[in-house]
């Protein structure tokens, strides 16, 4: 009778010596996270795709995407960007049909190609509203990285906990927030999810890739919203301060 007593007993406390390390260990991991700070976390990301000086270096960038669903709204976009100029140049092409979006310091218009490729282009021009205006000057960096330089744009960040061995982030303004997770043990940017009225987009990234600047981006993805529900399969090239053509911003 005292064996097996003693046997139980004995199997009570490694449950309850279980249960205690688990309790340490989880409370170990948040005491980690919340010791950080957000700017610990992004440059943390900074170093692992290059280093927070090559980043600092940028003056202009090209990307190249595609979106592909196998659906009829697949389709290709390129974005050209000059820091210096505080200008932007998004060509998205649904169709076979360009869209050319364009900012440049208080303006913004759209272009429209008419007619047929063959011919000498004209245009459609319509100016953009204040707020999409806005909306695209705030992607001359975060089409690259939504935290880029965030506090100059007015964006509060905050650390919100953890998800797998990944810590989440908050960036937010009065118009939109992401949710960014990050690996704790690469540094890199996994997944972002921006929120922007009812709309929600969630982009997870599955590989980097090495520019000829030496800054690693994501390259591989897939992103998804909750209004279309068409998961996009995402491919990315960038180029960092290449030569633009100053065209790219004339109206």
């Amino acid at each position: 009778m005292k064996k097996v007593f003693f046997r139980l007993f004995t199997k009570q406390i490694d449950n309850i010596m279980k249960k205690l390390k688990s309790i340490a260990a989880l409370f170990f991991v948040s005491f980690k996270i919340f010791a950080q700070t957000p700017d610990d976390v992004f440059n943390k990301y900074y170093e692992a795709t290059g280093g927070k000086e090559l980043w600092d270096e940028i003056k202009t960038y090209t990307i190249k995407q595609s979106y592909k669903a196998n659906a009829a709204t697949d389709f290709d976009q390129e974005i050209s960007v000059s820091l210096d100029e505080q200008a932007i140049s998004k060509v998205k092409t649904l169709m076979k049909k360009d869209f050319i979006y364009v900012a440049k310091g208080q303006e913004g218009w759209l272009k429209i190609p008419m007619g047929s490729r063959d011919k000498a282009t004209k245009f459609d021009i319509k100016d953009l509203s204040e707020r999409e205006r806005n909306s695209l000057i705030l992607e001359l960096r975060e089409s690259v990285i939504p935290f880029w330089d965030y506090a100059k744009r007015g964006y509060r960040v905050r650390i919100i906990g953890s998800e797998g061995k990944n810590i989440q982030v908050e960036l937010a303004n009065t118009n939109q927030k992401y949710d960014l997770f990050f690996n704790t043990d690469t540094g890199l940017l996994t997944k972002q999810v921006l929120t922007e009225g009812r709309e929600i987009t969630t982009i997870e990234h599955q590989k980097y890739t090495k520019s000829s600047l030496g800054i690693s981006y994501a390259s591989e993805s897939t992103s998804v919203n909750n209004i279309d529900r068409r998961n996009n399969r995402v491919t990315t090239s960038i180029l960092f301060n290449d030569k633009l053509d100053s065209a790219l911003f004339v109206k």
